[in-house]
């Protein structure tokens, strides 16, 4: 019998703001708006002073990890990044 591994991943620590920022996100995809880390860093900023998380920082590795679960890996050849 083969062992099953475990999901490593874990809960997002943000539900409602990752929520918020995946309709963002696919919004902008179908609009065929360009994607930026500076850009969408802001709206997540934005978002979350709503939503009134004081302590997100909207960080680089933050938003790698949320492009990375949301798998631009594998459309990356249609978004634009700008740095």
């Amino acid at each position: 019998m083969k062992k099953i591994k475990k999901s490593s991943r874990k809960a997002p620590r943000y539900p409602k703001l990752e929520e918020k920022l995946f309709i963002l996100f696919k919004d902008m995809r179908e609009e065929k708006l360009p994607v930026s880390y500076s850009g969408f860093k802001t709206e997540a900023l934005k978002i979350s002073s709503d939503l009134g998380q004081t302590n997100f920082k909207a960080s680089n590795g933050y938003l790698q990890k949320f492009f990375l679960e949301i798998e631009l890996r594998k459309e990356s050849q249609h978004i634009i990044f700008k740095k």
